[in-house]
């Protein structure tokens, strides 16, 4: 199974924990520890259900932990859900590479540059090393600045982002871990937005240094995730209700 996945290199596993020779968690760390195979999404699907084999999985790089017997409803909505959310980081990837490849290539040009940068469906901004704001484009401009203020010149750590389970995040460790990730935008009435954040790096031709930061918004998905246990446990209530009526 480990050598198929190289060899085609699925967007998304379905993988069971509980297996002989080789349990499920072993074959998510093989694959994680593979540069072919590390951008994988991995499901686990398992009768598991103490936390510390949850923590586990997760902490394994997994998307989700679906627990034995599986509605299959709910199964091809997180798989759905995993699909779109792959199919958008590697659209992002993308569009970042050719984007910082236009970027180094045409940094002199401020007109072919502004064309590039204006991305319609994602904020972005541009980091000095000393991680100040010194450019956004249109939509960052239009979307942030309302709620933060004018943000050139200000710190990355104006925007307050967190992980998804609301552990501050620090800018440096952006920079220093995973080029895209899941995160909250702090806002001043405490209601974050869920985002997928993009980082790259790029030099000018003086050879200085900068980031690009490109925010998402995700909150569509993320309600979705949040919606769904409670229309199937509404579902199985219904269902109960039928059964005793018939009885």
């Amino acid at each position: 199974a480990i050598e198929l996945a190289r060899r085609h290199r699925p967007q998304l596993l379905l993988l069971d924990v509980m297996m002989p020779d080789m349990d499920g968690f072993e074959v998510a760390r093989r694959l994680r520890a593979d540069p072919s195979t590390q951008d994988i999404q991995i499901i686990f699907v398992t009768a598991m259900t103490d936390d510390e084999s949850h923590m586990r999985g997760l902490a394994l790089g997994a998307v989700d932990f679906l627990h034995k017997p599986i509605d299959s409803g709910i199964l091809r909505v997180w798989v759905l859900n995993a699909l779109e959310r792959e199919q958008l980081r590697r659209q992002s990837e993308l569009y970042q590479s050719k984007l910082l490849d236009s970027l180094e290539q045409l940094a002199q040009n401020s007109h072919i540059l502004e064309a590039i940068f204006d991305h319609p469906s994602e904020a972005y901004l541009v980091l000095d090393e000393q991680l100040s704001i010194i450019k956004l484009n249109q939509l960052g401009q239009d979307w942030l600045c309302p709620t933060f203020g004018p943000l050139i010149g200000q710190s990355l750590e104006v925007l307050r982002l967190s992980t998804l389970d609301g552990q501050t995040i620090n800018s440096r460790d952006i920079l220093k871990g995973q080029s895209i990730f899941d995160c909250y935008l702090g806002v001043s009435n405490d209601s974050p937005i869920p985002m997928t954040a993009s980082v790259r790096q790029f030099t000018d031709q003086e050879n200085r240094s900068f980031h690009l930061l490109g925010l998402r918004d995700i909150s569509f998905n993320i309600q979705l995730q949040q919606q769904t246990p409670a229309a199937e446990e509404a579902r199985k209530n219904l269902l109960r209700e039928l059964t005793q009526q018939k009885h």
